[in-house]
């Protein structure tokens, strides 16, 4: 009997998992943005002891991802994600409403898209919004700054936030954006939340839409249901 592991089908079925959370994040259910980040390893990350579904393919140095950071704000906000102080949940994902450059897997896995400070290095100041909302705003000093990417978010909720394991203490640079508050900002004296649970559901929104990924599915009824729920 054959027991040769078709790649190509547990990518398929990994983009599924992604796939469905996504849209369940996006229902109201945020908390499965810890479930795409563990499909998104599952797809992408090698270590000593384990491959990915791309490296199995033997494609993944040659594949490109679509990256939707917004290089200029990564000091102000994570680069991909909106802030409405009008809405329930103001920070949202900006999905297809960013632009968008293409970039090799180990650049995009790479790439940072939040420069942030530890607490200590923060001063809270009152301020008021165009729309009159009050916020607290932290000011950064400039000295002992922490660059977060693709790489250190995902890998931290999977690993350590219940996507495949639940770790006693969560990797401090994930800390500095899972944190309630941890942005910077209140409204209303309400810390803004699940700002790292934002970010995943847009790095999902990337993996979902770049064109080399979408290319390895030779059944284009596949590829349109994988797209389905995206726009």
């Amino acid at each position: 009997m054959d027991e040769t592991v078709n790649f190509k089908s547990q990518l398929r079925r990994q983009l599924g998992f992604v796939r469905t959370s996504c849209t369940l994040f996006d229902q109201g259910y945020t908390d499965e943005a810890i479930r795409i980040a563990l499909g998104i390893r599952v797809i992408l990350h090698d270590t000593k002891s384990s491959t990915s579904v791309l490296k199995h393919l033997r494609i993944k140095d040659n594949v490109t991802l679509i990256s939707t950071i917004l290089p200029n704000n990564l000091e102000m906000f994570p680069g991909f994600c909106g802030l409405d102080l009008r809405k329930d949940q103001p920070i949202f994902p900006l999905l297809g409403n960013a632009p968008k450059r293409l970039l090799l897997i180990s650049e995009w896995w790479e790439e940072v898209f939040y420069v942030t400070a530890k607490d200590s290095d923060l001063v809270a100041i009152h301020r008021v919004g165009r729309d009159g909302d009050s916020f607290v705003a932290l000011e950064r000093n400039s000295h002992n700054k922490v660059e977060i990417s693709r790489k250190n978010l995902i890998i931290a909720a999977a690993n350590t936030d219940g996507g495949a394991h639940v770790d006693k203490e969560l990797p401090a640079n994930y800390k500095l954006i899972a944190n309630d508050g941890s942005l910077g900002m209140l409204v209303e004296n309400q810390p803004l939340k699940e700002a790292h649970l934002v970010a995943i559901r847009q790095i999902g929104f990337e993996i979902l839409n770049s064109p080399d990924i979408l290319s390895l599915l030779a059944d284009e009824t596949e590829q349109t249901h994988i797209q389905s729920c995206l726009t």
